[in-house]
Order: structure tokens, then sequence, then C-alpha cells
């Protein structure tokens, strides 16, 4: 499966849904006469802008909703953005995990190197007994065979 796609097009979908939905709620004031021009909803791309930021959870508050029904959309779009961020967190921590067999290689490197570090200690151990036997004998050759 393709986790990141799916996700793509659960928030694509979400944004757009709730973004027409909003933007239908907020229409009636969008209308009124001394409804503020650059916050109006008339325009889908301020609805798109507001269902982003309040599904990511950033909230600017720049453009907010102004009816009943746009606060609770609003709402029900922060709701789900918390869903949908666990969701993404879910979705990439899937993508790196790791196979069965990789799994198995894994453990395959880590007792690989385990083992090679135990051959290494045993090397240095073995060269720094020899030093040491031949400093002895540099000293005390009458031990030698």
């Amino acid at each position: 499966m393709y986790p990141g796609k799916i996700f793509a097009c659960i928030f694509v979908t979400s944004v757009l849904v709730m973004s027409y939905v909003i933007r239908i709620s907020e229409l009636p004031y969008s209308r009124l006469p001394n409804a503020d021009l650059k916050y109006r909803m008339e325009n889908f791309g301020n609805a798109i802008y507001l269902v982003v930021m309040t599904i990511t959870t950033v909230g600017y508050g720049d453009l907010v909703p102004y009816t009943l029904a746009g606060k609770i959309i609003a709402m029900i779009a922060s709701l789900w953005g918390s869903l949908l961020m666990s969701l993404l967190v879910v979705t990439q921590m899937s993508i790196f995990e790791l196979n069965d067999n990789q799994k198995k290689a894994l453990t395959h490197i880590n007792m690989s190197k385990s083992a090679a570090d135990t051959i290494n200690q045993s090397i240095r151990f073995y060269l720094a007994k020899k030093r040491f036997f031949i400093e002895t004998l540099k000293y005390h050759p009458e031990i030698a065979i």
C-alpha cells in the first residue's frame, strides 16, 4: 500500500469538503453590507486558507468564521486536524519500519559486529601479552626456555 498517497488524498479531500461547507455557512455573513471585504468567504481561497490553518492547528486568527455553523465546522476541522496529524506520524513511522527480512539482516549485522569486536579484542590481548613477554625477556632473560 501507499500510506503517503492515502494520507494526501484524505487531507486534500478533507480540506476541499470542509472549505466548501464553511464557505456555504459563512455566505450569509459575507453578504452583509458592513462585512469586511478581505475577510469575506465568497472567495473559495479564503475558505481553503481558513480550513488549512485550522486543520494544521496553526490558526493565525486573521481569518475567522463569524456564523455559528462556521464556528462549529472550524471546531470539527480542528479536531479532525489533530487526528490527521497523528495519522501523519503513524504514516511516517510505517514508512520507516523494517520488514521481517530487514530485521533479520540487521540482527545478523549486529551479531557480526559483536563477533568482529570479540576477535579484535582477542588480537589486541594476544599482542599485548606478546609485548609484555618480550619486555619481560629483556629484563629477565633467565626465564626463556
